[in-house]
């Protein structure tokens, strides 16, 4: 009774209350730990989804916490009691557990329990997979230009190529004016999906140049902010505040596996050079300390693009290979630096070359290149 007393004061947590993550996971590692057996805890149960998200969501330990505590629901309650109690996390547990669902250097341990507790979830699982839909709407379009066109458009409303150039070019300034609502770093996913529209932006003809014009001022402004803001009280905790950072990283991947596609991977990957170029260049003037967050900066980009060599997608793997090559050959980076990832990059080229379809001698020429200049550095 102690404990469950001990479980009680711990459910009036407010675990949004506060925004350090490290309080939230110590709040949820004694939720999930509390010794007691589980028909005695039936009644509490609900105040432990909570938690429950969080663990899934944090340091590997604290993960296999939270998977331990969702498969012993799993295997222990009926479908009566289990479904009405994650109703409120299903989605964002679903969500946990396929982003565990991930190669190597990823943690096999977590894909291979993430996977069995899916497993045993069976047909309950397919009810939460399906993505949120915004429900159609009917747009009626007004036969009057003053009420439809904007400055600069010409043409009759009812035209269905004059409608879709419109509505393209409304995004894209809608995407433009409102970057700076999320540059608070508070809203990660929406700015990262708000970053995939710019990035298509600089697809469309007529708005690539504003848009890559556009990205690198916002890119620019978030480096400044991150990398190369004054160290504060505790210099030590800067290199783990780099959200916004890693979600232009994303978005930059992301973009070279989109346009790998769309045939656009020239002119994407010159965009992602200059990007790194200038961040790199603006190294050369800075203090020990922002050199060690930028070396934090440059390790979290070669994991992310050695884990993209990983993927099953085969853009996805041609977009990995071009930021590796970007890194390696076309950037100004120490020698010295590319030695210390100098086993992971040719871990990724290799399992590159494994795992390449057939007929791709072509494509493996840059990695072989990269290969070998790795193994016979000048």
């Amino acid at each position: 009774m102690k404990h469950l007393h001990e479980l009680g004061l711990l459910a009036t947590v407010d675990f949004n209350a506060t925004t350090d993550s490290k309080e939230r996971e110590l709040f949820a590692e004694l939720c999930l730990t509390v010794p007691v057996r589980l028909s005695v805890l039936l009644p509490y149960l609900t105040y432990l989804m909570r938690p429950l998200v969080i663990a899934l969501q944090a340091a590997p330990d604290l993960v296999s916490q939270g998977l331990r505590t969702l498969e012993l629901c799993v295997d222990n309650l009926t479908q009566e009691i289990f479904t009405p109690l994650m109703a409120l996390v299903i989605h964002d547990v679903m969500t946990s557990l396929w982003k565990l669902l991930k190669p190597l250097p990823y943690n096999p341990n977590h894909a291979h329990v993430a996977l069995r507790i899916l497993g045993k979830l069976g047909g309950r699982n397919q009810k939460v997979l399906r993505p949120k839909t915004i429900e159609e709407c009917q747009v009626r379009w007004s036969s009057k230009k003053s009420h439809s066109s904007s400055p600069g458009s010409t043409g009759n409303p009812t035209d269905a190529t004059w409608r879709h150039s419109l509505q393209k070019e409304w995004v894209w300034i809608f995407g433009k004016h409102h970057t700076r609502v999320f540059i608070n770093g508070e809203r990660e996913e929406t700015f990262s999906v708000l970053l995939k529209g710019l990035f298509d932006a600089t697809r469309v003809p007529e708005f690539s140049v504003d848009a890559e014009s556009h990205l690198s001022s916002l890119f620019e402004h978030v480096f400044i902010t991150e990398i190369w803001q004054e160290p504060g009280p505790n210099p030590e905790q800067a290199r783990y505040s780099l959200s916004l950072t890693n979600t232009i990283i994303d978005a930059l991947i992301d973009n070279l596996t989109i346009a790998t596609d769309q045939n656009h991977l020239q002119a994407a990957s010159q965009f992602m050079h200059r990007v790194f170029q200038k961040l790199f260049q603006h190294a050369k003037t800075t203090s020990a300390l922002k050199e060690d967050i930028l070396t934090y900066t440059k390790r979290t980009l070669c994991r992310k693009a050695s884990s993209s060599c990983y993927d099953h997608s085969w853009p996805r793997k041609c977009a990995g290979h071009q930021v590796l090559s970007i890194l390696v050959n076309r950037t100004e980076t120490s020698a010295s630096w590319i030695t210390d990832f100098e086993l992971e990059i040719i871990g990724a080229l290799l399992f590159l070359h494994k795992d390449a379809p057939s007929a791709t001698e072509k494509i493996l020429e840059a990695p072989t290149d990269m290969f070998w200049k790795l193994l016979r550095p000048n």
